[in-house]
């Protein structure tokens, strides 16, 4: 009977230790774990400890403590993919706990993921459960003004403020404020998050401040372009001011000495219509060009303009003439986008391909002289062209030339053209000049009821008789060629000819 009764005590303690087990186990090799993690993070095996830190969290998933303290971790050690997923299991298992959604945006503005951290904050869960710092206010609200100015934020004890004046979202890898911030004429975005002691981002501050018509004296850095805008203003001496500068369309410095060294002072000039420099063959600087939306007019010759610096003048909308020579130009892939151009000037640069000028469908006065362009087919695209310039070229075919009926004026001297049947339907031509290539004919010529200035000199011409009934022909000169008419034949000629 005793050996009975203690059967059945012995029985009822092992019953009882199982459902301690049962109950308690679970917790107590978690517990291990974490125990072994800390032993693992005192010796510094990082390794050991977060695959402790895992099992525990395996054992116990809804301890949000265990979990934050792998994500910390994990963080320091860099592991940041690793991090989130952690955070982001625990979100799946408790949406509504503040402790992880800080601890995630936290994570999101340490990797320069600022936007994200915010929105998350942002969303209807973040704005009720998480503490936020305020968000930051400026000194000044946003609006427009006629005055530079500098706005402030104020700094609470644990808390930093980021911002940003370009357009990109504040980051903890940006501008971090500590004092004033300048902002200058013109149309400025300010963007600013406050950051707590936690790491915890603030909702987005941003503000627009347009800044326009502000009335300050002008400080040159270049001593031409002062020189050029007194000039202008017929003022030798005394202060110049912003709205005296705003005065000013035209500015150029033909017939002066004075040749800019930098063109950063233009960004004052907001109104110029016109702009004609020409430089000293040294490199320039043109980027500050970009802000002249109102210039019409451009020449910067002899400037070292390369390729490049002609997507910084393919950006003025109302551009109708330009030239550009001089320089050291090759491609003008830029230039389609000047559609409103009439006049370009392109002469004495290393450029062999004219097809991007097939865009410019405006144009009336075009100059590609002395480069090395063969094909001039893009020019049958121009069709209000009255005056092309291309002398010292390596052009032989005109035929793009023969439905350009309203050119008046060609130079082509110096290429490789050996006949003309291409200009016999130019009806308003009036001058021509061909020097220097291997033409053996003036026959399509005979017709051309405008044409008053011919210039056929050193070619291989042996008659100029079929000339002699064009009604408007003022003056030929066919000097070097092996004419064979005799010199009488032309002595009721309505022109003058040198032969």
């Amino acid at each position: 009977m005793k050996v009975a009764v203690r059967l059945i005590i012995v029985a009822l303690i092992l019953a009882v230790l199982v459902s301690v087990f049962l109950i308690f186990g679970t917790g107590l090799r978690a517990r291990y774990h974490v125990w072994q993690a800390e032993r693992a993070l005192g010796r510094n095996d990082y390794n050991a400890a977060i695959r402790s830190y895992e099992s525990a969290l395996e054992l116990t998933p809804q301890d949000i403590s265990l979990r934050l303290d792998l994500a910390e971790l994990l963080t320091e050690r860099e592991l940041h993919t690793r991090a989130e997923q952690v955070l982001l299991d625990g979100l799946e298992r408790q949406a509504n706990n503040s402790r992880l959604l800080a601890a995630y945006a936290v994570l999101l503005a340490e990797q320069d993921r600022m936007t994200e951290a915010v929105a998350l904050l942002d969303g209807q869960i973040g704005m009720q459960l998480v503490p936020r710092p305020s968000v930051p206010v400026p000194s000044i609200a946003a609006g427009q003004f006629n005055e530079e100015l500098v706005i402030n934020f104020t700094l609470t004890d644990g808390t930093r403020i980021f911002y940003s004046i370009d357009g990109s979202f504040p980051s903890l890898f940006g501008y971090e404020y500590s004092d004033g911030i300048s902002l200058q004429s013109g149309t400025t975005t300010v963007q600013a998050i406050a950051v707590n002691e936690n790491g915890v981002p603030s909702m987005l501050f941003e503000g627009i401040y347009i800044i326009a018509d502000v009335i300050a004296p002008v400080t040159f850095t270049d001593p031409a372009i002062e020189a050029l805008a007194r000039l202008a203003l017929a003022r030798a001496s005394g202060t110049i001011y912003t709205e005296d500068v705003w005065q000013i369309e035209t500015l150029s410095n033909i017939d002066t000495a004075h040749i800019p060294q930098s063109l950063n002072d233009l960004q004052h000039f907001r109104n110029l219509h016109t702009l004609t420099l020409v430089g000293s063959n040294e490199t320039v600087n043109i980027t500050a060009i970009t802000s002249l939306t109102q210039l019409q007019s451009l020449t910067l010759d002899n400037m070292r303009i390369e390729t490049g610096d002609l997507e910084l003048i393919a950006t003025l909308p109302q551009l109708q003439s330009l030239s550009l020579s001089n320089n050291r130009i090759i491609a003008l892939g830029a230039l389609e986008a000047l559609t409103n151009v009439e006049s370009l000037t392109l002469s004495r640069n290393s450029i062999s391909n004219i097809a991007p000028l097939e865009a410019l469908t405006k144009l009336t006065h075009l100059d590609i002289s002395e480069n090395s362009v063969r094909d001039i087919s893009p020019l049958a695209a121009m069709t209000g062209l009255e005056v092309l310039i291309a002398h010292n070229n390596q052009a032989a075919d005109l035929e793009p030339l023969q439905a350009l009926v309203y050119l008046r004026e060609i130079d082509l001297t110096f290429n490789r053209i050996s006949e003309l049947s291409a200009l016999s339907n130019l009806i308003r031509l009036e001058t021509l000049s061909v020097r220097n290539n291997t033409i053996s004919s003036v026959v399509p010529l005979q017709n051309l009821p405008a044409l008053r200035d011919l210039d056929v000199g050193n070619n291989n011409l042996t008659t100029l008789l079929p000339l002699l009934n064009n009604p408007a022909l003022r003056s030929v000169d066919a000097f070097g060629n092996n004419l064979t008419d005799a010199a009488n034949a032309f002595s009721g000629a309505r022109f003058t000819l040198r032969r």
